[in-house]
């Protein structure tokens, strides 16, 4: 951003192909790290520095902003980063809420264009919006709330129906999160650690597996595209090949999906196979999680994924577990009004304003 907070390069997609190749440049130089919450891969806030700064007017910039919260920067026109975002750089340390500050040296250049480390849910300041005001869309004395990870907010709103329950988030994305009331000790390879909301001695919890990717990767083929959306709409019944392990999902930061040599030939057993591999990483996923909460805790589902008929008995099919479907189709935007609502001071009955369940 230049000193008016405007942008000055795009955002480079945390799925985008290109961040592979930057990811081994920049590798090398990053010192090893245990403690930033999150495994060093190319789908990091890291890779996204390193490639902004070789872009055209980057020597014009005056701070970094996350693009999740970039328009709550300029309506209260402050620099900021929410907690849970700051978490998924690669270069915090969100238990001791500092930075890395070689990592961020190696990747940005500097430290100085980081913005001050929000908790997510506290009050940043007032709405300014000229063109909001003059549409009467807001109330007097509105305020712009620290928002941050779309998954953990959406995992917190859960929290609030149930403490300690596990939300299966399924969109771009799966991920799979929970409140924790402590952080884990030690921290688990397979999953991703950031504060707790409105928990400060707690921790959020999550693991993140590739979904949406693999599905368009394989629906290149339009046989397969046809017989992928019979099996998601429940039109159709997979065959054995849901099993059959010959499809290898795509990873972080973009690297492809592939078949493997013992693929079927046929797109309807194609299909199974595509369908069924993403179903296993969201219960591995699952697993992961509940190691570190209580073993009988709650899992709820949710997201444009968990509408799909047919993608839920694939998933029931494949895990054993049977899925609590969560009716509200925007989970994320529930938990973000009640952090505000929270952030006011108001206690609305969380049923009631949520109808999550």
């Amino acid at each position: 951003m230049d000193a008016d907070l405007n942008p000055l390069t795009r955002a480079l997609p945390w799925f985008d192909p290109r961040r592979t190749a930057l990811f081994r440049t920049l590798r090398p130089v990053l010192d090893p790290a245990d403690d930033v919450g999150t495994a060093t891969d190319a789908a990091r806030s890291l890779v996204g520095w390193a490639w902004a700064r070789a872009q055209p007017h980057a020597g014009r910039a005056t701070a970094w902003l996350a693009l999740t919260d970039f328009v709550a920067c300029r309506w209260s026109t402050t620099s900021f980063l929410s907690d849970t975002l700051a978490a998924r750089t690669g270069a915090w340390r969100p238990l001791a809420r500092t930075w890395d500050t070689a990592r961020v040296r190696a990747a940005l250049g500097t430290t100085g264009l980081l913005p001050s480390v929000v908790p997510t849910g506290e009050i940043v300041g007032a709405l300014r919006s000229a063109r909001l005001r003059e549409a009467g869309v807001l109330a007097p004395g509105a305020l712009v709330v620290a928002g941050g990870h779309d998954h953990p907010v959406g995992g917190w709103g859960v929290h609030q129906l149930h403490p300690g329950a596990i939300l299966d988030s399924m969109g771009t994305a799966e991920v799979v999160v929970v409140q924790t009331s402590a952080p884990p000790s030690p921290v688990p390879t397979a999953v991703d650690i950031s504060p707790g909301i409105h928990n400060a001695s707690g921790a959020t919890v999550l693991r993140v597996a590739e979904l949406a990717r693999n599905v368009q990767w394989a629906s290149a083929d339009p046989d397969v595209a046809q017989a992928i959306n019979l099996l998601i709409a429940g039109d159709a019944v997979p065959d054995d090949h849901l099993f059959s392990g010959t499809f290898v999902p795509g990873a972080a930061g973009g690297q492809p999906p592939a078949f493997t040599a013992c693929v079927p030939a046929a797109p309807f057993s194609r299909a199974s196979a595509v369908l069924g591999a993403p179903a296993g990483l969201g219960d591995r996923a699952i697993t992961a999680v509940r190691t570190i909460t209580a073993p009988d805790a709650p899992v709820y589902t949710a997201g444009g994924w968990a509408r799909s008929r047919g993608w839920i008995d694939i998933k029931q099919t494949v895990t054993g577990r049977t899925a609590r479907v969560i009716a509200e189709p925007e989970v994320t935007a529930v938990g973000s009004a009640l952090l505000a609502a929270h952030a006011l001071g108001r206690q609305p009955d969380v049923t009631t304003a949520a109808r999550l369940l």
